[in-house]
């Protein structure tokens, strides 16, 4: 005889489709892979981020100073402040910095200066103290023209006694020295060994057998070549260059206005060498002298290459760049290059970095309003720089 399965029951098919229900509601509520993947990937894009500020020709003890140190230390607080020259106006003896680079960013100094009587505290009441991420150090200067002035070996003593760069630091601060964050590689260099004349602080003061400007810039460009290639004992990755690099030094390599007058030929041989060797796509050269900001584009072989000024921080001279050409773009040359500039209020470089992109903001600080937004430019490794500048950013004519 054959049997007839017996049918399910009433209680077991309830408890069944309970079970597929709360399945599919548990599959429900589980995120979308897609989705939280994105979000991660936001995350940690955002985490790996540097960021840091330029400041340059700053070194003055006056309201103008401290409006953009206050923009820069309290309103960004950036992972470093790198500057770009004349660090000290007041004084070339030690004490001067004490009024300048201490009083204003000491926060971000390594170790206390070497002055008697050290500042405890800044401007603003905070304590002289480095002490964000981990880092040894987050104030890296180079010298200007004014630290090395008229031929005097103690203000040459002044400055090279005075900043302590950390042990992540290689090289000589006297000449070229470079050290690594995040995925940039940061060199710094002295312009004075290769700009100044003996009457004014050149080669003589420089460490070294070298006599000449010439011999100081042959030997800056075989050192900064073998940088950019990634030579050195903590490249980023092991054989491999760095993903971005920043040159900075006080003279620039090219120059639209006539504040200083022309640019430093070897520095231009610098940028010569830098352009040729193919690195413009993720090198920028930063540079003050000039009290104004210029953003310079130069193009060799089809590539653009980004070289800015930032020597505006701390003087205020409204009026000064509105018809484009008062000592703003008068020894502008458009067969050289693009240029923009601004001469009027006291301002600083904002530079954020991924992996992807570097994006430059300058940012200009007038009493009693908010920080303004200048000019930006965005880079990538992939095509030329994109710049939105405002209209209060004067274009040379013929850019």
């Amino acid at each position: 005889m054959r049997t007839i399965p017996s049918l399910p029951t009433l209680s077991s098919l309830v408890t069944f489709f309970a079970m597929v229900i709360s399945f599919a509601v548990a599959v429900l509520l589980l995120p979308a892979p897609s989705a939280w993947s994105e979000n991660e990937d936001e995350k940690a894009a955002a985490a790996a981020q540097l960021e840091f500020a330029v400041v340059g020709d700053y070194g003055e003890d006056n309201d103008h100073t401290r409006r953009v140190a206050d923009m820069v230390v309290n309103g960004w607080a950036p992972d470093l402040i790198l500057t770009v020259g004349d660090n000290n106006y007041i004084s070339h003896r030690c004490v001067g910095y004490k009024h300048t680079s201490d009083k204003y960013y000491c926060r971000y100094m390594a170790h206390a200066p070497s002055c008697e009587n050290n500042r405890a505290e800044d401007w603003d009441g905070k304590p002289c103290r480095w002490t964000q991420k981990g880092q040894s150090n987050g104030f890296f200067p180079v010298p200007g023209n004014h630290e090395f002035d008229k031929n005097n070996h103690e203000h040459y003593n002044a400055y090279r006694d005075h900043f302590h760069l950390g042990p992540e630091v290689t090289g000589n601060k006297l000449t070229v020295y470079y050290f690594d964050r995040y995925n940039v590689r940061f060199i710094g260099i002295n312009s004075n060994c290769i700009c100044q004349d003996e009457q004014h602080g050149g080669p003589k003061h420089c460490p070294g057998l070298l006599k000449t400007k010439n011999q100081y810039t042959a030997l800056y460009i075989a050192e900064i070549e073998a940088l950019l290639k990634g030579r050195g004992p903590r490249p980023p990755m092991p054989e491999e260059p760095p993903k971005w690099n920043v040159v900075f030094s006080h003279e620039p390599a090219f120059n639209s206005s006539s504040n200083h007058g022309p640019s430093c030929p070897q520095v231009r041989k610098i940028a010569d060498a830098i352009l040729k060797k193919g690195f413009q796509k993720n090198t920028i050269m930063l540079a003050g002298h000039e009290h104004n900001f210029q953003r310079n584009l130069v193009s060799v072989n089809g590539e653009q290459s980004l070289f800015i000024i930032a020597g505006q921080s701390t003087r205020d001279q409204p009026g000064k760049s509105h018809d484009g050409s008062s000592k703003c773009c008068d020894l502008f040359d458009p067969k050289v290059m693009k240029s923009s500039c601004y001469n009027d209020h006291p301002g600083a470089l904002r530079v954020t970095v991924s992996d992807h992109e570097m994006v430059l903001d300058y940012y200009y600080k007038k009493e009693g309003h908010e920080p303004y937004k200048l000019d930006s430019c965005t880079m990538t490794q992939d095509s030329p720089p994109i710049c939105e500048p405002s209209e209060q950013l004067v274009t040379c004519r013929g850019s």
